[in-house]
């Protein structure tokens, strides 16, 4: 009888899948595209295989939030139904609401969306009492504290940049100089992600701390090789 919930529901995720990238995509392009860094097709399928990849990889974390954190599924347990229409139409409501956003030009967060939906329904539904009040408050403060501390790291490190390379007389051959340690420091830091809280189907989420470490060292160390041997005289050539 609701065998169309999932079915439908999974167009209506491409659909939402489909409004998180138009809305989206500039916050990680926006300043490459601006600077002519790469052009507008370039960033497209570079946003479509590693956006698809962060998904596939880190996204279990996320799912698993929105899925049962917020809502307790037990209180649905005599009434699975309501729990599976009240996640669809969460779900068609942020894409139509990102598709709306999006034609107006409006930058808004998928993750705003979705919780207050899935909210909405609870509320509807069960009651004031349905919602996990104390995950709310950590998600809300999570939407505060990280972008300070994204913010921070971004300012530490650009002083850094500017401080060693851009206000010298010999800013390009100190920022050559620089690449391979910046590749090291990104492929590093995004290896440990993957490795350390990546999804649990690749048994990825009980990866000792230890090893993350060691792996993600290894691949940032490979990435400044490779950006030292191969990238950099490439760039000088250019």
């Amino acid at each position: 009888m609701y065998l169309w919930i999932p079915i439908v529901g999974g167009f209506v995720a491409f659909f939402t899948a489909w409004g998180i990238g138009a809305n989206d995509c500039a916050n990680s392009f926006a300043t490459s595209v601006g600077a002519k860094v790469i052009t507008l097709k370039q960033a497209l399928v570079i946003a479509a295989i590693f956006e698809f990849m962060g998904a596939f990889l880190m996204g279990s974390h996320v799912t698993d939030t929105v899925r049962k954190k917020i809502v307790d599924p037990l209180l649905f347990e005599n009434e699975p139904n309501v729990l599976m229409f009240g996640m669809f139409c969460s779900c068609l409501a942020t894409g139509i609401w990102l598709t709306i956003a999006t034609f107006f030009k409006y930058p808004v967060s998928t993750t705003h969306s979705t919780i207050g939906a899935i909210c909405g329904f609870a509320l509807a539904s069960k009651g004031i009492t349905s919602v996990n009040g104390n995950k709310i408050l950590e998600i809300v403060a999570s939407w505060f504290i990280s972008p300070m501390l994204s913010g921070l790291f971004a300012l530490f490190l650009f002083m850094g940049i500017k401080l060693y390379a851009l206000r010298k007389d010999d800013a390009v051959n100190k920022i050559f100089n620089l690449l391979p340690f910046l590749a090291f420091l990104t492929m590093s830091i995004n290896s440990f992600f993957i490795l350390y809280k990546g999804t649990p189907a690749l048994g990825l989420k009980n990866t000792p701390l230890s090893f993350g470490i060691l792996i993600s060292s290894s691949v940032g160390g490979g990435s400044m090789i490779l950006v030292y041997l191969f990238v950099v005289p490439y760039l000088k050539r250019k």
